[in-house]
């Protein structure tokens, strides 16, 4: 299969596995927006969400104690890395 964006990989990913509802591809660098789920599965974020959560990406032992922020939704994450 051969795909011509990130767009593409994310819409691939979607429709082949039900249990993704939303996805997003983020820049570990700069915590840019690379592609994101569209129209009903919209993947709604802001810059500052998307830096906290790569930051956590720096030490993935603290994850489970801060858990992580999304969407404005706080997830609790039992177990990272």
């Amino acid at each position: 299969l051969i795909m011509s964006g990130w767009n593409d990989y994310i819409e691939n990913l979607m429709a082949s596995h039900d249990g993704i509802k939303r996805a997003a591809i983020i820049g570990l660098a700069d915590s840019s927006l690379w592609a994101r789920s569209e129209n009903n599965a919209l993947f709604n974020t802001n810059d500052n969400e998307l830096k906290k959560f790569v930051a956590l990406f720096n030490n993935l032992n603290n994850v489970p104690s801060t858990g992580a922020d999304l969407e404005g939704i706080h997830y609790i994450v039992p177990r990272a890395g």
